[in-house]
């Protein structure tokens, strides 16, 4: 089956955009099969990111060619994108490029600490290497694994003379990474299954919101607004 063609980047433009949310392009990573190794190998190409403003117009773009112009953006929600995409250090500097001062970003990312090795892609990944046979999780296509950050690594990637933290929490207790990490056991490793495998990924997901509302002092997620500071360039 040909992959849909993903929307080609706008030229940059300077209407102001009030918000902006950054999501993953799922429609890009499909399982491709490899000689001897488990399905779904990371790709050479970088993932799109979809580019979605507030009043509903979409764009899918590089992950380091925003096409959006300098300090024209408001508040960018970019989600838990930098987890998954090879480029997160140039997505920060597009992402501090296109805001305006004032503007804000808020990230969700895995947080490190003691419950980080519960991460179920990252499981399934050493399962998969380990028995040589299943398909990788394509939500990690891009890169194999799933990052961990500090709250410090976020800031450094944006620039701490840039950028002031307004608000950080950490969330989550890795309920829902069992969940995942069974789905995948499951339906990605010993009865592979697209269909049953995406359902036990929404509940997942909904697990996942359930669980942000529990603030543990080590929690899973660790979500961040940063405010940028810095002037605009003459």
């Amino acid at each position: 089956m040909t992959e849909p063609a993903a929307t080609p980047p706008t030229a940059p433009t300077g209407d102001p955009v009030p918000h902006l949310r950054l999501e993953l392009d799922w429609r890009w990573s499909r399982p491709k099969p490899r000689p001897r190794l488990p399905k779904g190998e990371p790709r050479d190409d970088a993932r799109p990111v979809r580019c979605v403003t507030g009043d509903g117009r979409t764009v899918s773009a590089p992950a380091d060619a925003l096409p959006f112009a300098d300090g024209s953006v408001g508040a960018v929600e970019a989600g838990t994108i930098f987890a998954y995409v090879r480029a997160d250090d140039r997505l920060a500097g597009e992402i501090r490029r296109i805001l305006r001062p004032g503007g804000t970003v808020t990230v969700r990312v895995p947080s490190t600490g003691p419950l980080a090795g519960v991460d179920a892609y990252n499981v399934f990944r050493y399962v998969t290497d380990v028995t040589g046979r299943g398909l990788r999780a394509f939500e990690v296509g891009e890169l194999g694994w799933r990052r961990h950050y500090a709250a410090a690594e976020m800031v450094a990637m944006f620039g701490e003379e840039r950028f002031t933290v307004r608000e950080q929490r950490r969330g989550g207790l890795a309920l829902s990474e069992l969940v995942r990490l069974a789905g995948q056991l499951a339906f990605r490793w010993l009865l592979p299954s697209g269909g049953r495998y995406r359902r036990v990924g929404k509940a997942a997901d909904a697990l996942e919101r359930r669980e942000l509302g529990l603030a543990p002092r080590h929690g899973f997620w660790l979500t961040m607004t940063l405010e940028k500071t810095e002037p605009a360039a003459p």
